[in-house]
């Protein structure tokens, strides 16, 4: 599905974001109207509808893009990305460059987080894969080395407790809110239908969601 968003733009927009005030976001034209796909063409949605609900529910209850938020409502309605829900029209908002193109980069960023968070679980699945291939081994001189493990969470023989703290903090930002911050821009986006089908935005910012971007890459390939 990203990998088809990529594929049917036509332009892209970016609205960089201030601290406290707006969040950054990206609005993409595509060439045709996003599609709802359901797993294996299964509607759960009309299911429910059918079965417990007996067609009590109106047709498009489970397809609203837009939540019901009395708050935000009164602040000024739900934030489109600067995106005129009536006319479609981009105000304010600036084209992106490479470097800061949102989800429009080679790898899809869903790709990397999952080959991300398979390498760098915390069960460590290459280690014990290691250890496996080696016949397992009790622990001694034959016991093979958890590198994994000691690349992510390196031990310190000095200043042990506040080294041991130090990197449990260092390896959530970097081993979980990193590649999280990569699903939570494809978690985010929405389409305009019914009056802009062809329209998406989504959250993310442009100088950390980028550096997560090559940061996990970097990473993979290191």
């Amino acid at each position: 599905s990203e990998h088809h968003l990529k594929s049917s733009m036509n332009e892209s927009w970016l609205r960089p974001g201030s601290f406290g005030v707006q969040t950054s976001c990206y609005a993409h034209k595509l060439a045709s109207k996003v599609e709802h796909n359901t797993l294996f063409g299964w509607d759960g949605a009309a299911f429910l509808n059918r079965t417990i609900f007996f067609h009590q529910l109106p047709e498009d209850v489970f397809k609203s893009n837009i939540t019901i938020d009395p708050v935000r409502d009164a602040l000024g309605g739900p934030d489109t990305c600067n995106v005129n829900m009536d006319t479609c029209a981009m105000k304010g908002l600036e084209h992106p460059s490479y470097w800061e193109g949102g989800i429009d980069h080679f790898i899809p960023l869903c790709f990397i987080w999952l080959i991300y968070k398979l390498v760098f679980i915390g069960i460590h699945p290459i280690d014990r894969l290691v250890v496996k291939m080696a016949g397992d081994p009790p622990v001694g001189p034959d016991y093979p080395e958890p590198l994994v493990k000691l690349i992510t969470e390196p031990y310190f023989q000095t200043c042990t407790t506040p080294m041991r703290i130090l990197v449990k903090i260092l390896c959530y930002f970097r081993y979980k809110l990193a590649p999280n911050a990569l699903l939570g821009a494809l978690a985010s986006m929405r389409d305009m239908s019914p009056k802009c089908p062809k329209i998406v935005y989504y959250k993310m910012d442009p100088f950390y969601g980028t550096a997560c971007y090559f940061m996990c890459i970097f990473d993979l390939i290191s």
